[in-house]
């Protein structure tokens, strides 16, 4: 599930023979290793090279173009993480007939979370991940070229990861080699812009908010507790920074081994944004409750920022499902993609729900709370979209 906003184009006709050539001609020291497709689905057409590569042949343009992004900005990023991530280890140029550049890719063992759930044992390894890429991956710009994009210099100095809280004993000993570069991260001198994700969760109001609406009727995932999840994330406080984020934490881009962490997958949101945008995963991957909270507890995340991931969990949630709803009835491999972004979106806003409307549960009760208008909100069956929404009433109300 990404947003790049773009234009999908027709896909170009892949097959394993394509791969073959493709490699003898650009790669020859590595097409005498066996092949066998393991996916020939919507973006990618992704080969099994061997036992520790994969090819990886964009099949539209959109594809061609995350391909692109994750080509200039995963090597330096992979260097510092502690998971595994898709670097690609030789990249192809378009030949054969085929239009765009192509990869040669890392194999991850393993599954993703959304068929092999992620052990709530993992959550602080988890955690370390993301305060890690929060962290360490974004570097500073170059004064000039923050001038030139009008932000000041220097950031806002505070403690880490993202807006206080615990440092891994693995982020010290990182701090210790010295801040990373600029130059050490990536080619340019800003992470990709990204107008959908790390965003103000406020300017997400309309398209949630008429997302929320929609899905009421056809499915009984739309309760009150949800709402006030949402209500909650936009009265928070803004993020103070812009993090390295990688955009779209689902289940579906997590992979695992035998319940733990293995890699992580599809950078093709990667932006600086509101951490609070990946710390939505903890209700994504952790059916425990006592997962999500030792996630975000190990991460060290404000009251504010667990206001704003539950409100971007609501977000993710949402669109899942009616992603799921709106799929059209097709192939094999569609129908089970819908059944798993229905259940995925469904889990999501059921854990959202349950950490909303249990006042015991660690999560809940680090979250700030407005209840009284609430109920009173709930009793003039105000809800999204109206003068009384969800939005309106927020902008009166201030979480810190």
């Amino acid at each position: 599930m990404t947003g790049h906003g773009m234009t999908r184009t027709e896909n170009a006709e892949v097959g394993e023979e394509l791969v073959a050539a493709l490699l003898r001609a650009q790669h020859p020291d590595l097409a005498g290793r066996h092949l066998q497709v393991v996916d020939g689905g919507r973006d990618n057409f992704i080969c099994r090279l061997g036992e520790d590569l994969a090819v990886r042949l964009p099949r539209h343009e959109i594809a061609a173009a995350i391909a692109a992004k994750e080509h200039a900005w995963l090597p330096p990023l992979a260097r510092r993480l502690p998971v595994a991530v898709p670097t690609p280890v030789r990249t192809g140029a378009p030949g054969c007939g085929f239009p765009w550049r192509w990869s040669v890719v890392p194999w991850i063992h393993g599954a993703t979370a959304a068929s092999e759930p992620l052990d709530a044992g993992e959550a602080s390894r988890f955690a370390s991940f993301l305060s890690t890429l929060h962290t360490t991956a974004l570097g500073r710009p170059r004064a000039e070229d923050a001038r030139a994009e009008g932000d000041p210099q220097p950031p806002e100095s505070g403690p880490g990861p993202a807006e206080g809280g615990l440092r891994s004993a693995a982020l010290h000993e990182k701090s210790a080699r010295g801040a990373p570069r600029l130059s050490d991260l990536h080619p340019g001198p800003r992470l990709p812009k990204n107008p959908f994700r790390g965003v103000p969760l406020r300017e997400r109001t309309l398209e949630v908010e008429e997302r929320l609406e929609r899905l009421r009727d056809p499915t009984d995932a739309i309760v009150s507790e949800v709402l006030e999840a949402w209500r909650l994330g936009l009265a928070a406080r803004p993020a103070r920074r812009r993090r390295c984020i990688h955009g779209d934490l689902h289940p579906g881009n997590v992979i695992t081994s035998y319940g733990g962490l293995a890699g992580v997958i599809d950078w093709g949101d990667l932006t600086a944004g509101d951490a609070a945008t990946d710390l939505a995963a903890a209700w994504m991957l952790f059916d425990d409750p006592a997962g999500r909270a030792a996630c975000l507890e190990a991460y060290g995340a404000s009251k504010a920022q667990m206001a704003r991931a539950m409100g971007w969990a609501v977000f993710f949630g949402s669109a899942l499902l009616d992603r799921a709803a709106a799929g059209a009835a097709g192939a094999a491999t569609a129908s089970g993609l819908r059944a798993t972004r229905h259940r995925t979106g469904a889990a999501t806003l059921r854990r959202v729900a349950e950490d909303i409307a249990d006042p015991s549960s660690r999560t809940a009760a680090s979250l700030p709370r407005q209840r009284t208008q609430m109920r009173l909100d709930r009793a003039a069956g105000r809800g999204p979209g109206g003068p009384g929404s969800l939005s309106s009433q927020a902008a009166n109300t201030g979480v810190t």
